[in-house]
């Protein structure tokens, strides 16, 4: 639809007014829909990287509910070190830090799962099949 102007009745600081304000309005909603879409790529990554830890950390669990599993104190604090690091690394992520100051979003999924803490295992300890 073509709206038209009456010259004789247009004013210019009006028009740019109304103009600088509709802007306004429509940078406002942008910036909240980019806001709320950024929330949840970082929800749902925040929530990878928790179930990642959470296999991980049931994982490291087999040190310490296996009763024939026989380890030192040193490999002991080693995995109580490692799991309090898993603990940790989410809220890490949240802040934007980890070692080299890495923000999760600038990175692909497959480069943060990376960055989780690994421990290396105590071969020795397992079981023979």
């Amino acid at each position: 639809m073509i709206k038209y102007i009456k010259l004789d009745n247009f004013n210019d600081d009006e028009y740019l007014r109304r103009l600088k304000e509709e802007r306004i309005k429509e940078d406002l909603e942008m910036e909240q829909h980019i806001k709320k879409a950024t929330i949840e790529i970082i929800n749902n990554r925040v929530k990878i990287i928790r179930d990642k830890r959470d296999v991980l950390l049931a994982k490291s669990d087999y040190y310490f509910n296996v009763p024939d599993i026989k380890i030192t104190d040193e490999k002991k604090e080693e995995i109580l070190k490692y799991r309090q690091e898993l603990r940790d690394f989410p809220n890490k992520i949240i802040d934007g830090i980890y070692n080299d100051q890495f923000h999760i979003l600038c990175l692909t999924m497959d480069e943060v799962l990376e960055r989780l803490p690994s421990l290396a295992p105590a071969r020795e300890h397992l079981p023979k099949l």
